[in-house]
């Protein structure tokens, strides 16, 4: 595999490039590159202990529960590494494509290995670890006590961090998109695609640019839209879904002599 790659060590944030060309060498000689498509399960919550480097594309981290619930803990970009949640000692950890991505998966022992014996590997795992557990210590605080809103701003803001400096941020978002990012209901509850919002934009886009759908800021309305919308959903889905609680007993008081 090719060093000159962009998410190589010409890349100030690429793990690859933090660690020593000999370990790069060996991680690279064996990796397996990985092609998924936008939505794709890049490495699944059961999957046995796996790990790469995103090369192009980006992607999200999320927990995944067994009755299809997902919530975003944070967004990969290239030269990130990445990995099933066995390779990180969390559970339920996945990783999903948000647009078309490549991957350079290494061979998890050898990967395992060099984070025991050579020190600049090491310390980049652990870095990358404490990112982690970082951001996911942030998304249960949102997900905890953030308004809706809150927690929206946080997902497009997020989603638009990458974006190159000298142009604004813009952001293609779907109601779907986004209640992807914030947290999801089982798909079989979930509304008909037919059911998407117009685009959002972080910021105005630049002039000349083409959309049928007016531009809104981070403040305006249609965000608040959005917001009550996938709130208004895990409502009615709360409500649809059949109580748990046992029957109550009447007390000896109130019963008849």
């Amino acid at each position: 595999m090719a060093e000159s790659h962009p998410a190589g060590p010409a890349s100030g944030r690429a793990f690859l490039a933090r660690i020593p060309a000999d370990a790069r060498r060996l991680l690279l000689d064996d990796a397996r590159t990985i092609r998924a498509d936008a939505a794709d399960v890049i490495f699944a919550a059961t999957d046995q202990p796996r790990v790469g480097v995103l090369l192009a594309g980006r992607a999200r981290r999320y927990l995944a529960a067994g009755d299809g619930r997902q919530v975003t803990t944070g967004y990969l970009g290239p030269g990130d590494l990445v990995g099933s949640g066995a390779i990180f000692g969390i559970g339920l950890l996945a990783v999903g494509a948000l647009s078309d991505c490549v991957v350079a998966e290494f061979q998890a022992g050898r990967f395992i290995r060099l984070t025991h014996e050579d020190r600049s590997t090491r310390e980049a795992f652990a870095e990358a670890t404490t990112a982690l557990v970082r951001e996911g210590h942030v998304g249960l605080a949102l997900t905890t006590f953030g308004t809706m809103r809150e927690r929206v701003a946080h997902h497009l803001i997020a989603l638009a961090a990458d974006e190159p400096s000298a142009v604004a941020p813009v952001i293609t978002m779907t109601q779907q998109r986004l209640a992807d990012c914030v947290g999801t209901v089982p798909r079989s509850s979930r509304e008909p695609s037919g059911t998407f919002v117009p685009k959002v934009w972080s910021r105005p886009p630049k002039a000349g640019s083409k959309s049928s759908t007016p531009p809104a800021s981070l403040g305006s309305p249609s965000v608040d839209g959005l917001a009550g919308s996938i709130a208004a959903r895990r409502r009615a889905d709360r409500a649809r879904r059949p109580s748990t609680r046992a029957p109550t007993r009447s007390s000896g008081c109130n019963r008849p002599a």
